[in-house]
């Protein structure tokens, strides 16, 4: 059999490939397909490192301290005013759950916004989240917070602010996985991060 290859007449292997390769429409994979079909996928090494997309989501508005729902966008109008905590659902492989800011977090009061997993859900350890001190912040084994801090005093330059995006997936029972756009603006020099126990 001659080589496919042009230029390399002396591959010979092409006669050892075996069994076929269905054509796959990658516009239309999603986290859920993926992990309905993970007899032959990976799904713990395919996506855990893919940020999910927003196609297919519920959009909830929200306020205050609340549990946020499965496959949602949950809009926010947290603003540092007043601590909120969050309590994201079981972490259960295929869910998807994003946190989109709403307004700006410049109140004066600066008080936390914090992401909780639920039960003895935790992040997948070596997560990491972008912070004004340090640069990232990295999750350890079995933390289960997600803090964020804004800068006190009305801070204009704050890290997390209107249109930014914090997302949650989950890849393996128990186990989130995390990912933000926040601002790019050389200014948002304030306002830190920080995965907690």
């Amino acid at each position: 059999m001659s080589s496919p290859i042009a230029g390399n007449e002396n591959f010979t292997n092409v006669e050892n490939l075996v069994g076929s390769l269905n054509l796959v429409d990658v516009a239309s994979i999603t986290a859920n397909t993926v992990v309905a079909e993970n007899a032959t996928i990976d799904t713990q090494n395919l996506l855990s490192d893919l940020k999910p997309t927003l196609e297919g989501l519920a959009v909830a508005a929200v306020t205050g301290s609340v549990t946020y729902a499965a496959n949602t966008i949950s809009v926010s109008d947290y603003d540092g005013s007043a601590a909120v905590s969050i309590l994201l659902p079981a972490a259960t492989a295929g869910t998807v759950v994003v946190h989109a800011q709403g307004v700006d977090t410049n109140h004066a009061t600066a008080a936390d916004l914090t992401f909780n997993c639920a039960g003895t859900d935790v992040w997948f350890t070596g997560s990491n989240i972008r912070t004004t001190t340090g640069g990232f912040d990295t999750s350890v084994a079995d933390e289960t917070q997600l803090v964020y801090t804004p800068e006190a005093g009305g801070a204009t330059t704050n890290l997390l602010t209107a249109g930014n995006m914090i997302y949650f997936w989950c890849t393996k029972a128990g186990e989130w996985h995390v990912a933000a756009d926040l601002s790019t603006d050389v200014l948002a020099t304030t306002g830190t991060f920080q995965f907690a126990a």
